[in-house]
Protein backbone atom coordinates (compact mmCIF):
# COMPACT_ATOMS: atom_id res chain seq x y z
CA UNK A 1 0.00 0.00 0.00
CA UNK A 2 2.35 2.74 0.99
CA UNK A 3 6.34 2.68 0.45
CA UNK A 4 8.42 0.76 2.61
CA UNK A 5 11.45 2.53 4.53
CA UNK A 6 12.83 0.52 7.37
CA UNK A 7 15.47 2.88 7.46
CA UNK A 8 15.25 4.12 11.08
CA UNK A 9 16.53 1.34 13.22
CA UNK A 10 15.52 0.29 16.55
CA UNK A 11 15.31 -3.64 17.01
CA UNK A 12 18.94 -4.41 18.96
CA UNK A 13 18.85 -1.05 20.34
CA UNK A 14 15.67 -1.20 22.54
CA UNK A 15 15.79 -4.46 22.58
CA UNK A 16 19.42 -3.96 24.82
CA UNK A 17 18.41 -0.80 26.63
CA UNK A 18 14.97 -2.35 27.62
CA UNK A 19 17.00 -5.67 28.55
CA UNK A 20 19.00 -2.98 30.86
CA UNK A 21 16.57 -1.41 32.19
CA UNK A 22 14.32 -4.14 33.05
CA UNK A 23 17.07 -6.41 35.12
CA UNK A 24 19.94 -4.08 35.29
CA UNK A 25 22.22 -6.74 34.34
CA UNK A 26 24.42 -4.23 32.83
CA UNK A 27 25.30 -3.17 36.58
CA UNK A 28 24.86 -6.50 38.33
CA UNK A 29 22.04 -5.99 40.16
CA UNK A 30 18.52 -6.23 39.78
CA UNK A 31 16.17 -2.95 38.48
CA UNK A 32 12.54 -2.20 39.61
CA UNK A 33 11.99 -1.13 36.64
CA UNK A 34 8.78 -3.41 34.69
CA UNK A 35 9.75 -5.11 31.97
CA UNK A 36 8.56 -4.02 28.48
CA UNK A 37 6.14 -5.92 26.60
CA UNK A 38 6.27 -6.25 22.53
CA UNK A 39 3.94 -6.71 20.08
CA UNK A 40 4.66 -6.91 15.94
CA UNK A 41 2.49 -7.29 12.79
CA UNK A 42 2.02 -6.65 9.14
CA UNK A 43 0.22 -3.99 7.52
CA UNK A 44 0.32 -1.17 5.10
CA UNK A 45 2.81 -3.26 3.02
CA UNK A 46 5.83 -3.17 6.50
CA UNK A 47 5.80 -4.43 9.47
CA UNK A 48 5.62 -2.86 12.80
CA UNK A 49 6.41 -3.05 16.50
CA UNK A 50 4.89 -1.44 19.69
CA UNK A 51 7.18 -1.96 22.61
CA UNK A 52 5.45 -0.76 25.70
CA UNK A 53 5.08 -0.79 29.94
CA UNK A 54 2.10 -2.60 30.92
CA UNK A 55 -1.19 -0.46 31.58
CA UNK A 56 -2.79 -0.68 34.47
CA UNK A 57 -6.22 -1.56 33.86
CA UNK A 58 -6.16 -4.05 30.72
CA UNK A 59 -4.00 -6.67 29.88
CA UNK A 60 -0.97 -5.68 27.57
CA UNK A 61 -2.49 -7.93 24.84
CA UNK A 62 -5.68 -6.23 24.92
CA UNK A 63 -3.98 -3.29 23.74
CA UNK A 64 -1.81 -4.26 21.30
CA UNK A 65 -4.99 -6.44 20.10
CA UNK A 66 -6.50 -2.50 19.72
CA UNK A 67 -3.82 -1.04 18.16
CA UNK A 68 -3.53 -3.67 15.73
CA UNK A 69 -7.54 -3.14 14.92
CA UNK A 70 -7.07 0.28 14.41
CA UNK A 71 -4.22 -0.03 12.03
CA UNK A 72 -5.76 -2.73 10.05
CA UNK A 73 -8.79 -0.19 9.81
CA UNK A 74 -7.15 2.82 8.87
CA UNK A 75 -5.46 0.60 5.71
CA UNK A 76 -8.81 -0.34 4.62
CA UNK A 77 -9.46 3.41 4.50
CA UNK A 78 -6.62 4.85 2.87
CA UNK A 79 -5.20 1.68 0.71
CA UNK A 80 -5.30 3.31 -3.05
CA UNK A 81 -5.05 -1.08 -3.95
CA UNK A 82 -8.69 -1.22 -1.87
CA UNK A 83 -10.99 -0.09 -4.71
CA UNK A 84 -13.32 0.57 -1.25
CA UNK A 85 -10.88 2.49 0.46
CA UNK A 86 -12.04 6.28 1.04
CA UNK A 87 -8.65 7.32 -1.18
CA UNK A 88 -9.87 4.99 -3.84
CA UNK A 89 -13.16 6.04 -4.43
CA UNK A 90 -12.29 10.05 -4.01
CA UNK A 91 -9.53 9.15 -7.24
CA UNK A 92 -11.98 7.36 -9.10
CA UNK A 93 -15.06 9.78 -8.89
CA UNK A 94 -13.25 12.80 -7.82
CA UNK A 95 -15.16 13.57 -4.75
CA UNK A 96 -16.24 11.61 -1.31
CA UNK A 97 -19.50 12.38 0.35
CA UNK A 98 -19.24 11.70 4.72
CA UNK A 99 -15.53 11.67 4.29
CA UNK A 100 -14.32 10.11 7.62
CA UNK A 101 -12.39 11.70 10.65
CA UNK A 102 -9.37 9.83 9.93
CA UNK A 103 -9.20 10.62 6.18
CA UNK A 104 -9.97 14.48 6.53
CA UNK A 105 -7.50 14.51 8.84
CA UNK A 106 -4.74 13.03 6.25
CA UNK A 107 -5.58 15.54 3.59
CA UNK A 108 -5.53 18.65 6.46
CA UNK A 109 -2.01 17.72 7.37
CA UNK A 110 -0.92 17.34 4.19
CA UNK A 111 -2.07 20.20 2.91
CA UNK A 112 -0.85 22.23 6.44
CA UNK A 113 3.03 20.67 5.24
CA UNK A 114 2.49 21.38 1.59
CA UNK A 115 1.74 25.25 2.75
CA UNK A 116 5.04 25.04 4.98
CA UNK A 117 6.71 23.55 2.50
CA UNK A 118 5.72 25.41 -0.21
CA UNK A 119 4.74 22.32 -2.19
CA UNK A 120 7.81 20.29 -1.66
CA UNK A 121 5.60 18.15 -0.39
CA UNK A 122 2.16 17.07 -1.86
CA UNK A 123 -0.31 14.26 -1.48
CA UNK A 124 -1.69 14.96 -5.49
CA UNK A 125 1.67 13.65 -6.77
CA UNK A 126 -0.17 10.29 -7.58
CA UNK A 127 -0.15 10.72 -11.15
CA UNK A 128 3.46 11.23 -11.46
CA UNK A 129 4.22 8.26 -9.32
CA UNK A 130 1.77 6.49 -11.42
CA UNK A 131 3.45 7.62 -14.18
CA UNK A 132 7.09 6.25 -13.10
CA UNK A 133 5.47 3.22 -12.56
CA UNK A 134 4.64 2.55 -15.81
CA UNK A 135 7.84 3.95 -17.57
CA UNK A 136 9.49 1.42 -15.46
CA UNK A 137 7.33 -1.52 -17.18
CA UNK A 138 7.85 0.54 -20.77
CA UNK A 139 11.21 1.05 -20.33
CA UNK A 140 10.95 4.61 -21.21
CA UNK A 141 10.67 7.91 -19.69
CA UNK A 142 7.53 8.82 -19.08
CA UNK A 143 5.88 12.10 -20.44
CA UNK A 144 5.00 14.38 -17.62
CA UNK A 145 4.02 17.31 -19.30
CA UNK A 146 -0.02 17.08 -19.54
CA UNK A 147 0.37 15.55 -16.06
CA UNK A 148 2.17 18.02 -13.97
CA UNK A 149 -1.39 20.38 -13.70
CA UNK A 150 -2.79 17.65 -11.79
CA UNK A 151 -0.32 17.93 -9.16
CA UNK A 152 -1.88 20.93 -6.80
CA UNK A 153 -2.37 20.47 -3.43
CA UNK A 154 -4.66 23.84 -3.50
CA UNK A 155 -7.02 21.98 -5.64
CA UNK A 156 -7.75 19.59 -2.87
CA UNK A 157 -11.03 20.87 -1.27
CA UNK A 158 -12.49 20.11 2.46
CA UNK A 159 -15.79 21.50 2.99
CA UNK A 160 -17.42 21.93 6.41
CA UNK A 161 -20.45 19.72 5.35
CA UNK A 162 -17.84 16.40 5.22
CA UNK A 163 -17.14 16.54 1.15
CA UNK A 164 -13.76 16.59 -0.41
CA UNK A 165 -13.11 17.38 -4.01
CA UNK A 166 -10.93 16.79 -6.51
CA UNK A 167 -11.43 19.94 -8.71
CA UNK A 168 -9.73 18.61 -11.67
CA UNK A 169 -10.10 15.28 -13.64
CA UNK A 170 -7.24 12.96 -12.88
CA UNK A 171 -6.09 14.24 -10.18
CA UNK A 172 -5.10 11.31 -7.79
CA UNK A 173 -4.30 11.08 -3.88
CA UNK A 174 -0.76 9.23 -2.99
CA UNK A 175 -0.99 9.05 0.62
CA UNK A 176 2.48 6.87 0.64
CA UNK A 177 4.43 10.17 2.12
CA UNK A 178 2.02 10.51 5.46
CA UNK A 179 -0.05 7.44 5.83
CA UNK A 180 2.13 5.14 8.28
CA UNK A 181 3.53 8.39 10.25
CA UNK A 182 0.34 9.28 10.93
CA UNK A 183 -1.14 5.98 11.74
CA UNK A 184 1.55 5.70 14.52
CA UNK A 185 0.67 8.50 15.85
CA UNK A 186 -3.00 7.26 16.05
CA UNK A 187 -1.66 3.78 17.78
CA UNK A 188 0.38 5.90 20.58
CA UNK A 189 -3.21 7.15 20.71
CA UNK A 190 -4.83 4.14 21.09
CA UNK A 191 -1.82 3.31 23.85
CA UNK A 192 -2.41 6.48 25.70
CA UNK A 193 -6.46 6.37 25.88
CA UNK A 194 -5.94 2.40 27.38
CA UNK A 195 -3.36 3.71 29.99
CA UNK A 196 0.06 2.53 28.65
CA UNK A 197 2.47 5.14 30.42
CA UNK A 198 4.98 4.56 27.99
CA UNK A 199 6.26 3.16 25.03
CA UNK A 200 7.67 3.42 21.47
CA UNK A 201 5.61 2.29 18.22
CA UNK A 202 7.80 1.63 14.58
CA UNK A 203 5.63 1.42 11.62
CA UNK A 204 8.01 0.72 8.51
CA UNK A 205 10.54 3.21 9.79
CA UNK A 206 7.66 5.68 10.95
CA UNK A 207 8.31 5.70 14.70
CA UNK A 208 7.17 7.78 17.79
CA UNK A 209 8.34 7.39 21.23
CA UNK A 210 6.26 8.58 24.19
CA UNK A 211 6.73 8.70 28.17
CA UNK A 212 10.01 7.60 30.16
CA UNK A 213 12.21 4.97 27.94
CA UNK A 214 14.27 2.22 29.00
CA UNK A 215 17.56 4.31 28.46
CA UNK A 216 18.12 6.52 31.38
CA UNK A 217 14.47 7.64 31.05
CA UNK A 218 15.01 7.75 27.08
CA UNK A 219 14.24 5.72 24.08
CA UNK A 220 17.77 5.11 21.76
CA UNK A 221 17.34 4.63 18.02
CA UNK A 222 19.42 3.48 15.80
CA UNK A 223 20.37 5.81 12.21
CA UNK A 224 21.44 3.16 9.37
CA UNK A 225 24.32 3.78 7.54
CA UNK A 226 22.96 4.48 4.02
CA UNK A 227 26.27 3.06 2.43
CA UNK A 228 26.46 -0.02 4.73
CA UNK A 229 25.30 -2.80 6.92
CA UNK A 230 25.04 -1.67 10.64
CA UNK A 231 24.11 1.82 12.30
CA UNK A 232 25.38 5.86 10.99
CA UNK A 233 24.37 6.85 15.02
CA UNK A 234 22.59 6.74 17.45
CA UNK A 235 19.73 9.61 18.66
CA UNK A 236 18.06 9.21 22.29
CA UNK A 237 14.66 10.47 22.34
CA UNK A 238 10.98 11.09 24.29
CA UNK A 239 7.82 12.58 23.12
CA UNK A 240 8.75 12.70 19.63
CA UNK A 241 8.19 11.67 16.14
CA UNK A 242 10.95 10.09 13.89
CA UNK A 243 11.04 9.46 10.14
CA UNK A 244 13.94 8.69 7.91
CA UNK A 245 13.55 9.18 4.26
CA UNK A 246 16.02 7.98 1.66
CA UNK A 247 17.07 7.03 -1.53
CA UNK A 248 19.49 3.73 -1.38
CA UNK A 249 16.68 1.10 -0.38
CA UNK A 250 14.19 2.33 -3.38
CA UNK A 251 14.42 3.52 -6.82
CA UNK A 252 12.16 3.59 -10.36
CA UNK A 253 14.66 1.94 -12.74
CA UNK A 254 13.60 2.54 -16.48
CA UNK A 255 15.75 0.64 -18.60
CA UNK A 256 18.60 0.16 -17.53
CA UNK A 257 19.05 3.35 -15.40
CA UNK A 258 18.03 3.48 -12.28
CA UNK A 259 16.49 7.05 -10.72
CA UNK A 260 15.47 7.64 -7.43
CA UNK A 261 11.96 7.41 -6.14
CA UNK A 262 11.51 10.83 -4.64
CA UNK A 263 9.32 12.99 -7.44
CA UNK A 264 9.68 16.58 -7.27
CA UNK A 265 5.94 17.57 -7.48
CA UNK A 266 7.09 21.08 -9.29
CA UNK A 267 8.56 18.92 -12.07
CA UNK A 268 8.05 15.70 -11.43
CA UNK A 269 11.65 14.64 -11.77
CA UNK A 270 13.27 12.41 -10.26
CA UNK A 271 15.55 14.03 -7.64
CA UNK A 272 18.88 13.18 -7.00
CA UNK A 273 18.59 14.03 -2.99
CA UNK A 274 20.77 13.67 0.35
CA UNK A 275 21.29 9.84 0.82
CA UNK A 276 19.44 9.97 3.78
CA UNK A 277 17.19 12.65 5.84
CA UNK A 278 15.83 11.98 9.58
CA UNK A 279 13.23 14.72 10.48
CA UNK A 280 12.33 14.62 14.33
CA UNK A 281 8.72 16.31 14.85
CA UNK A 282 6.12 16.57 17.59
CA UNK A 283 4.19 13.92 15.71
CA UNK A 284 5.06 10.94 13.50
CA UNK A 285 2.85 12.36 10.68
CA UNK A 286 4.68 15.80 10.85
CA UNK A 287 7.88 13.76 10.28
CA UNK A 288 6.53 11.89 7.54
CA UNK A 289 5.78 14.40 5.43
CA UNK A 290 8.73 16.82 6.10
CA UNK A 291 11.27 14.11 5.41
CA UNK A 292 9.93 13.71 1.86
CA UNK A 293 10.20 17.40 1.62
CA UNK A 294 13.51 17.86 3.05
CA UNK A 295 14.47 15.24 0.44
CA UNK A 296 12.98 17.87 -2.57
CA UNK A 297 14.18 20.96 -0.98
CA UNK A 298 18.19 19.93 -0.13
CA UNK A 299 20.00 20.36 3.16
CA UNK A 300 19.66 24.40 2.95
CA UNK A 301 16.60 25.06 2.32
CA UNK A 302 15.43 22.41 4.07
CA UNK A 303 16.92 23.06 7.52
CA UNK A 304 15.86 26.94 7.50
CA UNK A 305 12.65 25.65 6.92
CA UNK A 306 12.35 23.57 10.11
CA UNK A 307 13.67 26.39 11.76
CA UNK A 308 9.98 28.05 11.49
CA UNK A 309 8.41 24.66 12.44
CA UNK A 310 8.40 24.43 16.49
CA UNK A 311 10.07 21.38 17.70
CA UNK A 312 11.86 19.68 14.24
CA UNK A 313 14.91 19.12 13.62
CA UNK A 314 16.53 17.04 10.97
CA UNK A 315 19.70 14.99 10.22
CA UNK A 316 20.55 14.64 6.88
CA UNK A 317 23.39 12.48 5.48
CA UNK A 318 24.80 13.70 1.74
CA UNK A 319 26.19 11.46 -0.82
CA UNK A 320 29.52 11.81 -0.35
CA UNK A 321 29.16 11.09 3.63
CA UNK A 322 28.72 14.69 5.11
CA UNK A 323 26.22 14.84 8.22
CA UNK A 324 24.25 18.24 8.37
CA UNK A 325 22.54 18.75 11.13
CA UNK A 326 20.21 21.47 12.73
CA UNK A 327 21.35 23.30 15.24
CA UNK A 328 21.13 22.18 18.99
CA UNK A 329 20.60 18.53 17.81
CA UNK A 330 22.52 16.50 19.87
CA UNK A 331 24.24 13.88 17.46
CA UNK A 332 27.35 11.81 19.18
CA UNK A 333 27.41 9.68 16.09
CA UNK A 334 28.30 5.90 15.84
CA UNK A 335 30.50 6.20 19.15
CA UNK A 336 27.25 7.07 21.58
CA UNK A 337 27.85 4.15 24.59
Amino acid sequence: MFRSRNLTFICALIALAALAGSIGWFRGRVSRKPRLYRASGLVMGSFYTLEFSRPAGIPPEAAARHVRERLAELERRWSPYNPESEISRLNRTGRLAGVSPETRRLLELSAEISRRTGGAFDITVGPLIEAWRNAEKTGRPPDLKKLLPLVDYRRVRLTGTGEVRLERKGMRIDPGAIGKGLAVDEAVRILRRDGVPSGLVNLGGNLYAFGPGPDRGLWTIGIQDPFGPGEKGRLRIRDQGVSTSGTYQQWFQVGQKRFSHIVNPGNGELKSPPRSVTVLAPGAGLADGLSTALEVLGPEAGLALLESIPGTSALIIMDDGRVIRSRGLDWPGAGLP
